[in-house]
């Protein structure tokens, strides 16, 4: 299906306005739209969830998951730009969320999160990334790695196969130990992903190995918070030596009203 050709702008809003024509009848629910009409089941009970931000969509009723690739290609839409790189962001993106989620919700986490307040983040910081204040971005650029085989029974649920986690530099061929494991996400852009520094909880620097493809920048850790919101006034960014000293000052500028 040739479909409409549509440009590579992640947060462009002819992205979503074109989804949006596409999809039909909707209701808005916080920061996610519920589609009336899944188009993959075509279920019309309003089981279909997109997310806008986060760019992954997930329907109650068939299972369907995944993201904006995988959608916009179900819809007969066409995103400019190499297909192979596309599908790679989005499993990133797919990735970033997971890793999120499982700081936030595991069980397995907490050591993780005690280290994360010993370095001086505040043990109430998560909550931050899920407020609906359109200025704070929804996507926590920090996370916990339960180890290869969770991971990779979850991206496998949402139709990525090995192959492609391989191709996208999330899974280094063989199966590594990443248990107990927080991940930093770095960014080239406010709303692309680098890379993905994993490193051992109370490890050294030498407990640390790098995810994404070989060759690809490795982008800066805090780039996707220091471009919120975006106002005439900031006209400085101010750099710091760590992940943790990026984090406590952006929650810092937050509790002040001034981050930017």
């Amino acid at each position: 299906m040739e479909g409409k050709r549509v440009k590579l702008m992640i947060t462009g809003k002819n992205i979503i306005g074109t989804i949006k024509s596409s999809l039909g009848v909707y209701k808005q629910a916080d920061a996610e739209l519920i589609f009336q009409t899944c188009p993959f089941c075509r279920d019309t009970k309003y089981h279909f969830y997109f997310h806008p931000q986060k760019r992954v969509f997930h329907c109650f009723k068939c299972g369907a998951s995944g993201g904006l690739y995988t959608l916009t290609r179900e819809l007969g839409l066409r995103l400019e730009g190499n297909p192979m790189d596309i599908r790679t962001q989005e499993i990133k993106e797919v990735a970033a969320d997971y890793f999120a989620e499982q700081l936030l919700r595991s069980s397995r986490a907490e050591e993780a999160k005690a280290w994360l307040c010993e370095r001086g983040i505040d043990e109430k910081w998560p909550s931050v990334f899920e407020t609906s204040d359109e200025k704070i971005p929804k996507r926590l650029p920090v996370g916990f790695h339960p180890g290869d085989g969770e991971m990779v029974k979850h991206m496998e649920e949402r139709g990525y196969g090995r192959e492609d986690l391989v191709q996208a530099g999330i899974l280094l061929g063989n199966f590594m130990d990443f248990v107990n494991s927080v991940v930093f996400v770095y960014h080239l852009s406010p709303y692309r992903i680098g890379r993905f520094k994993v490193r051992k909880v109370r490890g050294s620097s030498s407990d640390t190995v790098w995810l994404g493809q070989k060759g690809t920048p490795t982008g800066v850790f805090g780039l996707q918070l220091c471009s919120w919101p975006k106002t005439e006034k900031h006209k400085e960014v101010i750099c710091v030596e760590g992940e943790f000293d990026a984090l406590a000052l952006y929650l810092l500028a937050l509790r002040s009203g001034d981050a930017r």
